[in-house]
């Protein structure tokens, strides 16, 4: 991003914003974090804004202090993706990212250059902020049965990615009472050790270290508003697993919606059936179930991703909440994390992408909808085609010129083949168009 640029960003944020708003401005720990700062302070305290510095934090402690504190936030963060990127993320005041046509607004504004001016009599402020790493500490633990998790004997390490978590998740464990060692918990938005996104391929030195020492093991991402984990072997725990752990902790307790994206595993309405809870399905995001879990009233909510959303906590997905909620588990029942997954409905799934044109993906994807006439389609987000106990999604990806394929049964072999023929047939569409 150019000076010009994120100068143009911020004066479209300003403009779009309340006059005189009182703005929360965090980052992580991106090389590129401070120069963003700079020019964005600069630009909305021109414009009559009194600007409240949080310096280095997690997204969502962002977002829960907005909520607290602010008439809006701004999260300067590219999360998992690699240190030469980075972005600019505004949050409502009720903490939750703005929304699609909140973004558009602005997106109006930076087109049309139709920014707002003020007198040099108007100008706003900075208020440096202290302890706000610490409300959002204080928060969690107050939301988790501390007492039950205190000196338990799990030892954990902990892999803050190099990211914005280096200040909050060790000291959760370390309020906790718990035996842990960490990695990669220096800031540094080079991110040295492994890309920033907690990937099962990028995790292969936490593994290591994990296996055989350690009972959990344990990754954010660069915002730390996503976390993963590994079992006591350094077996990577995938995203849908973890998702069916949280989602059978809360339906036993408590009757309610659970809201999740048509992308994941079938093992989530399994669960939640059984204890008469029901499932609500949203397309795929992490905002966009949020809103819906705000609709619906309810009790959980995720992505198979890493991310987790606990509505008593906030409207977002909260790598820390979650960590702080599976030691809360693991600890009242006194178990594994391996034990809890075979509680779990089994099921095998399998993801892939293909590489489309965008100017194509429309056209194949009406073709798949002729290839699949007849069949249980739902169309909430691409089209997932549902035979029986086995599905097939097909989805555009949201950034990427590619469609995104997941398959799911009751056997891998079944997974497999479903997956296999729906790649096969996009295959054969593209080579006739």
């Amino acid at each position: 991003m150019t000076p010009q640029f994120i100068t143009d960003v911020s004066l479209s944020i300003g403009t779009w914003a309340k006059e005189n708003s009182r703005i929360l401005v965090g980052m992580d720990t991106r090389v590129s974090g401070p120069f963003i700062k700079g020019i964005l302070h600069g630009v909305l305290i021109s414009m009559g804004h009194r600007v409240m510095d949080a310096g280095i934090l997690p997204t969502p402690a962002l977002q829960l202090l907005t909520h607290m504190y602010a008439d809006m936030g701004i999260m300067i963060t590219a999360s998992h993706n690699p240190p030469e990127y980075n972005g600019i993320k505004v949050i409502s005041g009720d903490g939750t990212e703005i929304d699609e046509s909140s973004e558009n607004e602005i997106e109006q504004i930076f087109m049309n250059k139709n920014f707002k001016r003020s007198s040099w009599k108007s100008i706003g402020n900075v208020i440096n902020t202290e302890g706000l790493n610490d409300v959002y500490v204080g928060r969690i633990l107050s939301l988790v049965r501390s007492d039950e998790i205190r000196n338990k004997r799990i030892h954990i390490l902990l892999d803050c990615s190099n990211g914005a978590s280096y200040g909050t998740s060790p000291r959760i464990l370390r309020e906790l009472g718990l035996a842990f060692d960490t990695v990669n918990c220096q800031p540094d938005g080079t991110f040295p050790s492994h890309p920033p996104e907690p990937k099962e391929e990028n995790l292969s030195g936490l593994s290591r270290l994990v296996r055989g020492n350690y009972d959990l093991g344990v990754a954010h991402d660069g915002d730390a508003d996503r976390v993963v984990f590994l079992d006591g072997q350094g077996r990577f725990i995938p995203g849908d697993k973890v998702l069916a752990i949280f989602t059978l902790e809360k339906v036993k307790r408590k009757i309610g919606t659970i809201v999740v994206p048509v992308s994941v595993s079938s093992a989530i309405e399994e669960i939640a059936k059984k204890y008469g809870s029901k499932v609500v399905y949203t397309r795929v995001g992490a905002p966009i179930v949020a809103r819906k879990m705000i609709e619906t009233g309810a009790i959980f909510g995720g992505e198979d991703n890493g991310g987790y959303i606990f509505p008593e906590m906030q409207y977002c997905r909260d790598g820390a909440m979650a960590l702080a909620k599976m030691l809360e588990i693991l600890s009242i029942e006194n178990t594994t994390i391996e034990e809890k997954i075979k509680e779990l409905p089994e099921y095998h799934n399998m993801k892939g992408t293909i590489r489309v044109e965008k100017n194509k993906i429309g056209n194949v994807m009406e073709k798949i909808l002729d290839y699949a006439r007849g069949k249980r389609i739902v169309d909430i987000d691409g089209i997932k085609i549902i035979e029986g106990e086995s599905w097939v999604l097909i989805r555009p990806s949201g950034t990427e010129p590619l469609l995104r394929i997941y398959s799911e049964a009751r056997d891998r072999s079944t997974a497999e083949k479903i997956f296999n023929e729906y790649r096969e047939l996009i295959e054969s569409i593209l080579r006739e168009i």
